[in-house]
């Protein structure tokens, strides 16, 4: 009976829905944290990180929720047609509007959903890549935990040897742990892009064309989500074919090149429509514009990496053997190569940045399963191996526990929180406003990338990356609020984009803030201890 037992728990499903369900615990535990503290003055946002980008991502979920099928760009004051942008965001809003469910609950459903389904498809990829389930345990765990090496920082002898500027691990989303805690929008895309990855594996096996279709369909559901994690997709594919044709091996007939050519083909109406939204959209090329952020450095993307960038390192030798590995090999091995090469074509792909994400698995894969077999024996024969496999992993890990200590000390601190007196500020502007009215802000951040988040209206300027002329307009609103500007162009301001209301965060006003109160062409229509809210007047 006990036998069975063991036989039974060391089954590979029950491993990994063992550590996926750790996995769900151990990442909800700070958001749990934060609904059940006593802040009774704020509210818990039910993120941890990034807030102005997820402010963003509910602000378009909200739209969805309350009945839209395209969106509208919420966080700049420009008339403009709705259309469709994400899917991910129309998803969860259709379905807290069918369930009724908040949509932060959603997102977090999401999440865990994601979670287990990630565990799943990862393993498998493993077992298509190792002869042995030691080994995909062994890997699979290294994945799962890992973190680079902002860890050293906390040690006194070593940390002022680190500069903090290597170590962006701690918010950077390069490991799945942290991806796991704090990005549902990005452990989506990562998801959809090892599945697509492992359909093809599936279709390279026994050559059936609807698993090469599936894995297409795949790849344009992700490039609907996150479309730089479809190039990197499609990438890895051609770059396979191309390795493949190379090395005069597996090239097969001009049907089964067809078939190959069926993942990269499929998503490509998808890359022209997002082509159009990033450069022909007057609204909505902002992103494309705004959203630039340059690869970090190889040496701190080494250290962000960790202890996986020396285990490859040690295997650099063994990359470009191609004739020894299995397809599922070299298409980890592709997968490697075309991330690299996609990070860092910054500027020509401006936001390139975003593939960062895919980077880490391919990485432990490719650096570990050249050595399976000798890894393997000396697992099994050694005491000490098992023991430093042991210690590897628990430092590999180091920094995932820091960053995950420190999440919790901010939650506990009253972080990621808002003001209710700003909520129901949010709610008076919900129900006295119309659809789109826009706001102008007593400040960028918080408020005005707030209040799409909260309410129908827009806002004057509201978040960097998709307000047209962030910059500009930011300017703007300084200039606006200053005690000297003149009416005439605080007048012309209001009157060129048509504002509705003005916002004023009581935490802006200073001593050199003009009174809107003075004005004839504002009237005062909603007061708090944290906000006071301006109707616009005709002139």
């Amino acid at each position: 009976m006990i036998e069975k037992i063991i036989k039974y728990f060391n089954d590979k499903n029950i491993f990994v829905g063992l550590f996926a369900a750790a996995l769900v615990i151990i990442t909800s535990i700070p958001y749990i944290l934060g609904l059940v503290l006593p802040f009774p003055e704020s509210r818990f946002n039910g993120i941890l990180v990034f807030p102005t980008d997820h402010n963003f991502y509910f602000a378009l979920m909200r739209q969805a929720q309350q009945g839209q099928w395209l969106f509208h760009n919420p966080f700049t004051p420009e008339a403009h047609r709705a259309i469709f942008f994400n899917l991910e965001w129309l998803v969860l809003g259709k379905f807290s509007a069918l369930t009724g469910m908040p949509l932060e609950l959603v997102w977090h459903l999401q999440r865990t959903i994601a979670i287990v389904a990630f565990c799943f498809v990862i393993y498998w990829a493993l077992t298509q890549v190792y002869k042995t389930q030691l080994m995909c345990k062994i890997v699979f765990t290294v994945i799962m935990l890992g973190g680079g090496l902002a860890w050293v920082r906390i040690i006194k002898p070593f940390g002022s040897l680190l500069p903090w500027h290597l170590c962006k691990d701690t918010y950077a989303f390069i490991h799945p742990f942290y991806i796991m805690l704090a990005s549902s929008h990005t452990l989506l895309g990562l998801l959809f892009s090892w599945v697509s990855l492992c359909l093809f594996i599936e279709a390279e096996k026994n050559k059936k064309l609807k698993y090469y279709i599936a894995a297409g369909i795949c790849a344009l559901l992700v490039g609907c989500i996150r479309p730089y994690d479809m190039i990197f997709i499609m990438g890895s594919i051609m770059l396979y074919m191309w390795i493949l044709m190379l090395m005069q091996r597996e090239t097969g007939s001009w049907q089964n090149i067809k078939k190959r050519m069926l993942p990269v083909l499929i998503p490509i109406p998808v890359i022209i429509y997002y082509m159009w939204v990033f450069h022909g959209n007057p609204v909505f090329h902002a992103w494309h514009e705004q959203a630039v952020t340059a690869p970090f450095s190889l040496i701190t993307m080494g250290f962000s990496i960790g202890l996986p960038m020396l285990l490859l390192a040690l295997s650099i030798h063994t990359i470009g053997n191609f004739s020894q590995k299995s397809l599922p090999q070299i298409l980890i091995t592709s997968s490697l190569l075309a991330c690299c090469i996609l990070i860092y074509s910054n500027p020509e792909i401006k936001f390139s940045f975003q593939l960062v994400s895919l980077l880490l698995i391919p990485i432990v894969i490719v650096a570990t399963m050249a050595q399976e077999d000798f890894l393997v024996t000396q697992y099994r024969q050694k005491q000490i191996v098992r023991v430093l496999m042991a210690i590897f992993i628990m430092v590999n890990s180091l920094s995932m526990v820091w960053i995950y200590r420190t999440k919790i000390q901010e939650i506990m601190q009253g972080l990621y929180r808002t003001d209710r007196n700003l909520l129901v500020a949010y709610e008076w502007l919900e129900k006295h406003s119309a659809s789109r009215d826009v706001v102008l802000p007593s400040s960028v951040y918080p408020i005005g990338n707030q209040i799409p988040r909260y309410t129908h209206c827009s806002v004057f300027c509201g978040y960097h990356y998709v307000t047209v002329a962030f910059r500009e307009k930011k300017a703007m609103l300084e200039e606006f609020f200053q005690k000297d500007t003149s009416d005439t162009y605080r007048t012309d301001v209001l009157k060129k984009y048509s504002v509705h209301y003005v916002f004023v965060d009581t935490n802006d006003i200073k001593p050199a803030m003009f009174a809107p109160a003075d004005r004839v062409y504002l009237k005062e229509v909603y007061h708090n201890p944290r906000a006071i809210i301006y109707s616009v007047l005709p002139q």
